[in-house]
């Protein structure tokens, strides 16, 4: 008699690397020329860097709260401070769609580079370094999810596979 919490007999058996919609695999990866492998293992780890960067901003802006919070007797239930919350679980959620390469996290990691590049130009006349970053760090990031679709996706390749087939051809090359 079968465990009734088994998955399915289909989900036991080995996947192979299925091709993304316009064809993309590990093994079509091993068949790139060096610059365009280079090209797609930059792209990945851009990805991974405007994820490390929403991730610090947002423990900056929850911090930023807290000390707010315990110096002054300001309103945290003010429509800027419920702005600020929506805008950190929206990174949080970015933040994991991006590492999980789902079609849902790039989308959704547009939209959050828009956003934050949109709050950035309302700021910029009243602090225009800050600002001029974080817009510099959201056209960046909005450039590198709008320029990769096949990084995402439910075939996508994962980051430790690009990395590892990337770092044998280097090798190879070298």
């Amino acid at each position: 008699m079968s465990n009734q919490y088994d998955p399915p007999e289909h989900d036991k058996a080995p996947r192979a690397e299925a091709p993304l919609s316009d064809g993309f695999s590990a093994d079509l990866l091993r068949q790139y020329d060096f610059s365009a492998l280079e090209r797609v293992y930059r792209s990945s780890c851009n990805i991974l860097g405007l994820a490390g960067i929403l991730g610090i901003v947002m423990f900056l802006q929850i911090y930023l709260i807290y000390m707010i919070k315990q110096s002054s007797n300001v309103n945290i239930y003010h429509w800027r401070f419920l702005l600020l919350y929506g805008v950190i679980v929206l990174e949080a959620v970015t933040i994991f769609g991006l590492l999980q390469r789902d079609t849902w996290g790039r989308t959704i990691g547009l939209v959050t580079c828009a956003l934050i590049g949109l709050l950035s130009l309302i700021n910029m006349s009243k602090n225009f370094g800050s600002s001029g970053v974080i817009l510099l760090i959201a056209v960046i990031g909005a450039w590198a999810l709008a320029a990769n679709p096949q990084l995402f996706g439910a075939n996508r390749v994962r980051h430790g596979i690009i990395a590892a087939i990337y770092k044998e051809r280097k090798n190879e090359k070298d």
